[in-house]
This record gives structure tokens, sequence and C-alpha cells, in this order.
């Protein structure tokens, strides 16, 4: 969308990071609206906000491993799945 379409906002809003005024956000069929954020996030939402700043001093695998479907386990997606879909991140891997 164009800016000032409400982009971050509902991102934002969808996090916890901005108060809802009115409405419902689910997240696989689970209200969400009154979670904190931290319960947000291990439904498997993730946000990066345009600063980019918060891990900054991460490497990009480091980076890639933070959400909780990430991971070496058949729980989730194992970060060389992610390779496959984006080849250029592993190319990036140590880059901070």
């Amino acid at each position: 969308g164009r800016n000032g379409a409400g982009r971050t906002t509902t991102l934002r809003a969808i996090m916890g990071l901005t108060g809802a005024r009115k409405g419902s956000i689910k997240i696989n069929g689970v209200e969400a609206i009154h979670l904190p954020t931290y319960k947000v996030a291990h439904r498997g939402v993730g946000y990066c906000p345009e600063e980019r700043g918060i891990f900054s001093s991460l490497s990009a695998e480091e980076n890639l491993m933070l959400p909780p479907f990430v991971s070496k386990t058949d729980r989730g997606m194992s970060i060389d799945e992610i390779y496959e879909m984006f080849p250029n991140l592993q190319e990036r891997r140590n880059s901070q």
C-alpha cells in the first residue's frame, strides 16, 4: 500500500504495541487483541520495524534463529529450509 495506508499501525496493533480501539485480532482462530507482545510472538507472529536497530549486533543467521518456529527440531522450519527459500540470506549469514 501507499504511504499512510496504515500498514505499520496495523502491524503494531497486532503485536500489542499500539492500543486497538475496536475490532478483533485473531491469530489461528485465537483472539489476540489483549495478549501481551511476547504471547503474540509465541504464536509465530513477528514484527521487524523499519529502523532495524533492535538486534543490529547479531548476524543475519542469529536474527533468523530468534523466532520460535526456526529450530533444529521437528517443531519448525530449519535454517536450511529458510536458505533454500532465500538463497541470498545464506550468502549473507555472517553479515550484521
